[in-house]
């Protein structure tokens, strides 16, 4: 399989198998770009999702801080606050609704609708307990300050009347009242359930005490009583309504007490679902990127090495091939089939060795021809060397008695001039021998000038002879190099 594929391999060009091995490279580079930037997508977004339920929760207890505070001002506010975070948690959960895809995550998103449904039924409610509530509260103080005022108007006519007794009488009644308000008062403003039963007991003691009034009392003073004891008893009604308001109050508190922990806790089921989401994302991300990596680097490994075999044999072949023609190996034959540029750079380093081959076994032939003329050479060489040195001895002593010559050419002209001046000195004694004396004077100047040229004539021999023993030389060192070549 491998050898198919390299012979496969060894026919594309080297320039696409670069291409092809850094291109899968940048290729699973962005494989693991993509893979990364996915998993970190996923992450943002389950980040961004847990984010969204946290507000959601958030909301749910700021709902729960303003209906604490719409109870304990008893709706002073308003119920603008409350039905504001309702809307507000109504939408958010609507888009949680659309966010979320997780089933189990979707029903508890739709629990928390319903529970958000029933919590705005239980504040409307509580919102209308409320109301009426405090209109038995206004009512109560209504009927009770009639019976107050009925009462007192009875007790300041039997105050100017003789009747101690009848006017005692109405006195404890005042004091019934007042009993039976101080009572009610107490339960309306405590909410204590037990404190219900002794304002009533308190009340119905008054009212009887005014049907006992009637009987004693005289026929001008009944329709008063009469007025007391009907606005007792509306006093009584108004409490009984205070109780049922406050009842309903509260079972309307109960229901959205339940379904604030409702949406609290599902807020939590959800953040806790979606926490484990994310890490599971978080974690697949990882597992993703971590196999995208590691088949790169597989691929990658695979294909360096793939490509880099299919470089470096054959260059190491061919360098080698190189290295024995440069250590003058050139018996060894390559063959390739390749058709890459490596294959081709073989079958042209065979040409080069075979071509190599050819060219030195001509220069071989030739060296060998040049070396019997180069024998022959050396020996003309020595022949004429061994002349140009007898020459140039015979040479030298030729200088020898010519530097002599000129020696005693010179001693004879410093001896005539002596006798030159001899002769000028015996001038008026030898006129006679003038002639003859300037006769030699003259031939030994020529003399002389023969002597001179002889000298210049010598030494321009002595030059050409060194001219002639180095050109000798060259020969002589041309003649063994030669010789070396031919060995």
């Amino acid at each position: 399989m491998y050898r198919w594929l390299a012979e496969k391999l060894g026919n594309v060009s080297v320039k696409t198998k670069l291409g092809v091995g850094f291109g899968l490279v940048l290729l699973l580079t962005l494989m693991i770009t993509f893979t990364g930037w996915t998993g970190l997508g996923d992450v943002t977004s389950r980040g961004d999702k847990l984010g969204y339920i946290s507000s959601l929760n958030g909301l749910t207890k700021d709902l729960r801080l303003a209906r604490l505070d719409f109870e304990m001002r008893r709706g002073e506010q308003g119920t603008d606050a409350v039905n504001g975070l309702i809307a507000k948690l109504d939408s958010g959960l609507k888009t949680a609704a659309d966010l979320i895809e997780q089933p189990d995550d979707k029903a508890l998103v739709e629990q928390q609708q319903d529970a958000l449904n029933q919590y705005r039924k239980a504040f409307g409610a509580m919102v209308q307990a409320g109301l009426k509530r405090e209109g038995a509260r206004s009512k109560l103080g209504d009927t009770a300050d009639n019976a107050v005022a009925k009462v007192s108007e009875v007790e300041k006519s039997l105050l100017q009347g003789d009747s101690v007794t009848q006017f005692n009488s109405v006195v404890d009644l005042s004091k019934l009242i007042q009993q039976a308000r101080f009572q009610v008062r107490g339960y309306t403003y405590s909410a204590k359930v037990e404190a219900e039963q002794p304002a009533l007991d308190a009340i119905d003691n008054a009212v009887k005490k005014i049907t006992a009034l009637e009987g004693q009392l005289p026929e001008q003073y009944q329709a008063n009583l009469q007025e007391a004891s009907t606005s007792l008893q509306a006093y009584r009604a108004a409490v009984s309504q205070y109780r049922d308001s406050q009842t309903a109050a509260a079972d309307a508190l109960k229901i959205m007490s339940a379904q604030g922990e409702t949406l609290q806790n599902h807020s939590e089921k959800l953040t806790t679902s979606q926490t484990v989401v994310r890490d599971a994302d978080a974690a697949r991300a990882k597992q993703l990127l971590l196999l995208a990596t590691v088949l790169a680097l597989i691929f990658g490994l695979v294909a360096a090495w793939a490509i880099t075999r299919q470089i470096i044999i054959p260059l190491n072949q061919t360098l080698q091939v190189a290295e024995r023609v440069a250590s003058g190996d050139l018996s060894h034959n390559l063959t390739s089939l390749r058709q890459d540029e490596l294959g081709q750079l073989q079958r042209a380093m065979q040409s080069m060795t075979v071509g190599l081959r050819e060219l030195i076994g001509g220069i071989s032939d030739g060296v060998t021809q040049i070396a019997s003329a180069a024998e022959q050479l050396s020996a003309v060489t020595e022949q004429t060397s061994a002349g140009v040195n007898s020459q140039k001895v015979e040479t030298d002593q030729v200088a020898t008695a010519m530097n002599e010559m000129a020696a005693t050419v010179q001693e004879v002209a410093r001896n005539a001039e002596e006798a030159s001046e001899a002769a000028v000195a015996a001038d008026q004694q030898a006129r006679e021998g003038d002639k003859v004396v300037g006769e030699a004077i003259a031939q030994i100047e020529r003399l002389a000038t023969e002597v001179g040229n002889s000298t210049v004539a010598m030494g321009d021999l002595k030059r050409e002879s060194d001219k002639i023993g180095s050109v000798l030389d060259v020969i002589k060192s041309v003649a063994q190099q030669t010789n070396l070549l031919a060995l």
